[in-house]
């Protein structure tokens, strides 16, 4: 009767056991979780599309910018307000309620066009410019390339200015599609131009990665429901990245 009483509850502690397939998931999940402890919250995502932002994240073109604007205001004893230029990195013209040449003109009482402000920005500009990819950059996209990971470039730039440098930089075979601000109703913050991408391409948002490097770019593609990783460059590496998903130091460490 004792040995009958053992047999049912060693029967019992058996079935109370997980079972094989039970054991198996739970020790993939654990490898998944060691995973994302090692690589970050997308371990395990599964990208199908990667979403590239061009100004200050493949080209530094934002450093440069605010460079010039600083050195010109300071040649008529005016400072470049922050708030001005944080505001402005990332966003549309078309949200742009004062451009700096109009705001220099204005706090230096200045007796010139707006274009002659302008041109002597362009020049210092230039001066600064340098036409090289930031790190990681290359390396992300031959990555997805291999991967067969789809990409395309949404930016709040025109055309002229992003399809232009896609060219010179030899990067125009990564892309299906470059998407600028005369593709939408509205630039960046606003989500226009991500959901214009998502539907020229043709694609839901599950999977699709978007890549950033301000605030306005993160804020956009967030508005537009997508998972975002921020990389910030010299000038933006400051600001407050709370929308984003991820925030990396360079494209290198962007995992697929």
């Amino acid at each position: 009767m004792k040995r009958k009483h053992l047999l049912i509850q060693r029967k019992a502690f058996r079935s109370a056991l997980p079972s094989k397939d039970t054991r198996l998931a739970k020790k993939l999940l654990a490898k998944k979780l060691l995973a994302v402890s090692r690589f970050g919250w997308y371990a395990g995502y599964l990208v199908s599309a990667l979403f590239f932002d061009f100004d200050g994240l493949i080209l530094d073109t934002e450093t440069p910018e605010v460079l010039a604007w600083q050195w010109l205001y300071a040649s008529h004893g005016q400072e470049y307000p922050d708030e001005v230029w944080l505001n402005i990195v990332g966003r549309g013209p078309d949200q742009v309620a004062e451009q700096p040449d109009a705001l220099l003109k204005r706090l230096a009482s200045l007796d010139e066009s707006n274009e002659s402000i302008r041109a002597r920005f362009r020049v210092r500009y230039w001066e600064l410019f340098k036409l090289e990819a930031r790190p990681g950059a290359v390396e992300l996209l031959e990555r997805a390339k291999e991967k067969q990971i789809r990409c395309c470039i949404v930016s709040s730039s025109l055309h002229s200015w992003v399809d232009d440098f896609v060219e010179k930089m030899n990067l125009t075979h990564y892309f299906e599609r470059i998407i600028c601000q005369e593709d939408a109703a509205r630039s960046k913050p606003a989500p226009d131009l991500y959901l214009k991408a998502l539907e020229l391409m043709n694609m839901d948002r599950a999977g699709v990665v978007a890549l950033e490097d301000s605030q306005n770019g993160v804020a956009s593609a967030h508005a537009a429901g997508l998972v975002v990783i921020a990389c910030p460059n010299d000038v933006t590496q400051h600001l407050d990245f709370k929308l984003a998903n991820q925030v990396v130091k360079t494209l290198h460490e962007v995992a697929l």
